[in-house]
């Protein structure tokens, strides 16, 4: 991770039981007293708006905690927990956690399958 903050822009495509529902949010990722933190918070669908994950990378594990407005509760995720469905997709909250922040990426290649797109990441 770079020493100076950085914003994105995410969008998911979560397809489930033939329903797609695409979910967009902001990252925001920087150096707060030299540990990374990275949070990324939803904004649309209306169903899932305003939570929000933040993660604190570790020389031995990652630090993860969830922000759910409906209950207005931060909660910390254990790593039992890291491996359960993002939003009822392929994708855990470990995926969120686990990437290289410093990293970069190249999409390889799309097909389609079985009617919908997919992606060789």
């Amino acid at each position: 991770m770079a020493d100076r903050p950085s914003t994105r822009d995410l969008t998911f495509r979560i397809t489930n039981a033939g329903q797609v529902t695409n979910v967009t949010g902001s990252d925001a990722r920087a150096r707060i007293g030299g540990d990374k933190r990275m949070l990324v918070v939803v904004l649309p669908p209306p169903g899932a708006k305003g939570m929000a994950w933040l993660v604190q990378p570790g020389p031995a594990e990652t630090a993860q905690w969830i922000y759910d407005p409906n209950f207005q509760h931060v909660r910390n995720i254990v790593p039992v927990q890291r491996f359960e469905s993002f939003l009822t997709s392929a994708h855990t909250y470990a995926d969120l956690g686990l990437v290289d922040l410093g990293a970069t990426y190249t999409l390889l290649g799309e097909e389609q399958r079985d009617g919908g797109e997919t992606r060789d990441d």
